[in-house]
């Protein structure tokens, strides 16, 4: 005979027993600590970078400065002392003087730039004429062409220093004296000039504004009144007729020392005013 089966027992022999612990798991806590140190690594090193950075934003201003206040510096011009210019004079060249008779070629005639005298005579009967030309062979101007005996003076202008020569057309014995003479002033308006043949006045000084030139010839040739400036300028052509002539002319002037060259072959005046 089968005996019934044995049930669970209820009793109080004591409480359940807890289910048995998992073992613990050490690689976690390990990668956790490995975790933060990285993660520390990581902010240090980008502090330090921004700090880097900052610092290298903050030098170049400085360095950008003084390259600016150097090259402000060196592109200030450098001291100097000025000295005074002592105004240095052209000495008054020697006057060069020539003499033949008839026809004669003059060479070697040594002429600074700015104005020159001519000073001409001849005791012929026929044709008298000058012409002066450069080095060069160019012509520069007529000096006097005149019939029989002749004493007189002419003054041009020479743009340019070097030498000179001259051809001479004469029937008799003929001299030419040349000169560059420095400008000193006879007077000031009002003040009057009058000769019978060609001449070129003394200087004389006029102050700015202007001046008044009357001017009269009583001969039958050319009658020409030219105006230059001491220093060898043009100024103005005051006349230039044939025959008898009475007239004035206006001239705007600065202040300074002038000249006029007269051709004639009568008696002529010339008045100047201011």
């Amino acid at each position: 005979m089968q005996q019934p089966p044995i049930p669970p027992s209820t009793g109080s022999a004591g409480p359940p027993l807890p289910p048995p612990k998992r073992p613990l798991d050490v690689k976690k806590p390990v990668m956790l600590i490995l975790l933060g140190i990285f993660i520390f690594v990581l902010i240090i090193t980008i502090a330090i970078g921004t700090s880097n950075k900052g610092t290298k934003n903050d030098t170049k201003p400085t360095t950008s400065t003084e390259k600016t206040t150097t090259d402000t510096q060196t592109s200030k011009p450098p001291s100097t002392t000025v000295t005074p210019q002592t105004t240095q004079t052209t000495p008054e060249p020697a006057p060069q003087s020539f003499s033949g008779s008839g026809d004669s070629a003059i060479q070697a005639v040594n002429l600074n730039r700015g104005l020159a005298h001519f000073e001409m005579t001849h005791n012929g009967g026929a044709n008298f004429a000058i012409q002066l030309y450069s080095s060069a062979g160019e012509y520069i101007d007529l000096l006097v062409n005149t019939i029989g005996s002749f004493n007189g003076t002419k003054v041009i202008s020479l743009s340019n220093s070097g030498q000179y020569s001259m051809n001479v057309t004469a029937s008799g014995k003929w001299t030419i004296t040349v000169t560059q003479p420095k400008p000193i002033s006879v007077g000031s308006p009002p003040i009057s000039f009058s000769q019978g043949i060609r001449f070129a006045t003394p200087y004389f000084t006029l102050n700015s504004g202007v001046a008044t030139f009357k001017m009269t010839h009583n001969g039958s040739g050319n009658f020409a009144v030219i105006l230059y400036g001491s220093d060898g300028s043009y100024i103005d052509l005051l006349a230039n007729e044939i025959g008898s002539y009475s007239g004035s002319q206006v001239v705007p002037v600065r202040a300074g020392t002038y000249i006029l060259d007269v051709e004639a072959d009568g008696k002529w005046t010339i008045d100047i005013t201011q």
